[in-house]
């Protein structure tokens, strides 16, 4: 029998947040800023681990990468360039510059100058009003679950004798691995395997299903496949490794793809497959709802305990910044506002960065053939704009999936500059918008953007 825990008379803050990140950082500078008292529990950096080796320390090294790319192939633009060097420990200043430049790494700072209690330590809940941290007990009116996520090390034989490493440990290298092997595809598999590419680093990715970018269509997917292998990497689909080993300083990674065993010898291993998300403070003892995929919430970002919210991968819907920043606006709404507002889960954009960039939302076609929902679909390949031959770049494609009345229920994106075009397509997603409204709307000329006209302009309306 559940334990009854009685409510307190008198709390020590409005709000109390788990996780200093792109969600709970958000939540508590709109709470302080509405003249709540807020307490913020962080049992890493402040910040979270995406200010330190998420999506901007990411793109700072993507960035450096895609500059020695284009310089490796300048050539082709009638260009001669006498070096084609890199410092690597230069490269990380460079990173560490962006970061300082964004503010991330003073988030101490800013959390003190906006009076939020920053309390160091780990969260465990003591009622569904009160969290301890260390010895120390706190209680509060609402509570936001921000706490992130955590890589699964695979339960690889051999694997933890040779050591690997996490994003955290590769985002901070003081040189390039000569060779790496990536476990595990998604978003860390694409983004990284460039990144060391281009500094030279003889790279796999080993992954056990047929998809490199988990959840998208198979066009995309191929896409994928197709830039990496340009770039020389080597993406092994449908394998499994069985065993990792030592020898003379080298990872032997013994693998199995197409009922063949290979071997293949490297020098790091990087670990890069799924995250869980951070459940372990004591959810029992507050008697929130949870299982494997994480905190089970309704429509307004609430769990089955009505004062207690959760956002961000926490909660296993995906694993974006910029989705748990959205969440943590309208989980304050829904918090203090009179009229609740319902969080639009399916229009948030998974972006992939790297050179193409990919990018994804709304309903992909195995969604909608397993919701037995007919539906439409429109292509345009980025060929057909000038851009693409002024850049010289044409692999990728814009992809719309409609209703079968022309309303948008999905896109996906690639090209290089997909993260700045995706958004036009989750707002139509959002909206329920119908494809025949992009094509009336003029996009300019030979951009990437006109793509997504062209691809609008094949669905058939419903008039």
């Amino acid at each position: 029998m559940r334990k009854k825990h009685k409510k307190p008379k008198v709390f020590d803050f409005d709000l109390l947040i788990i996780g200093s990140g792109p969600g709970g950082g958000v939540a508590a500078h709109l709470a302080a800023n509405a003249n709540k008292k807020v307490g913020l529990i962080e049992q890493g950096d402040p910040g979270g681990a995406n200010a330190f080796y998420g999506t901007i320390p990411t793109r700072a090294l993507l960035d450096a990468a895609n500059q020695l790319w284009q310089l490796k192939t300048i050539g082709k633009y009638g260009i001669r360039s006498s070096t084609q060097s890199y410092n690597f420990r230069a490269v990380q200043l460079w990173k560490q510059k962006a970061m300082y430049a964004t503010g991330v790494l003073e988030e101490s700072d800013v959390f003190s100058h906006d009076k939020i209690t920053l309390i160091k330590g780990r969260a465990h809940f003591v009622s569904p009003w009160t969290i301890s941290v260390g010895m120390k007990r706190y209680s509060a009116k609402k509570i936001i679950i921000a706490s992130g996520s955590v890589p699964v090390i695979p339960a690889i034989p051999g694997l933890n004798e040779a050591g690997f490493l996490t994003v955290k440990e590769a985002s901070n290298l003081e040189k390039p691995p000569r060779s790496i092997f990536i476990i595990g595809g998604g978003k860390i598999a694409y983004e990284y395997s460039q990144i060391f590419s281009a500094f030279d680093s003889r790279v796999h990715i080993a992954e056990p299903s047929g998809s490199l970018i988990h959840h998208a269509d198979e066009e995309v997917n191929d896409g994928a496949v197709w830039a990496l292998e340009g770039k020389g990497i080597r993406v092994h689909l449908e394998t499994q490794i069985m065993s990792v080993a030592m020898h003379g300083g080298r990872k032997i990674i013994s693998l199995v793809k197409n009922d063949r065993m290979h071997r293949i010898v490297v020098e790091q291993i990087l670990i890069a497959g799924e995250e869980h998300p951070a459940l372990d403070m004591g959810l029992e003892n507050c008697g929130i709802s949870y299982g494997p995929k994480g905190i089970r919430v309704n429509g307004f970002l609430q769990t089955n305990k009505k004062h207690i919210y959760a956002i961000g991968s926490v909660i296993g819907k995906h694993s974006e910044p910029h989705a748990a920043s959205a969440e943590a606006r309208l989980a304050i709404h829904n918090i203090y506002a009179k009229k609740p507002i319902k969080y639009p889960f399916d229009v948030s954009p998974t972006i992939y960065y790297g050179t193409p960039e990919i990018a994804v939302v709304g309903k992909n076609e195995q969604t909608l053939r397993q919701i037995s929902k007919k539906y439409q679909v429109g292509i345009a390949p980025i060929e057909l704009i000038g851009s693409a031959r002024t850049n010289d770049y044409s692999g990728g494609f814009v992809k719309l999936l409609t209703s079968k009345e022309g309303v948008i229920e999905g896109a996906a994106i690639i090209s290089s500059h997909a993260s700045e075009n995706i958004s036009e397509l989750s707002l139509s997603v959002n909206s329920k918008i119908q494809a025949k409204a992009l094509t009336a709307i003029p996009h300019p000329y030979s951009s990437e953007s006109s793509a997504i006209q062209i691809a609008a302009a094949q669905i058939t309306s419903a008039d």
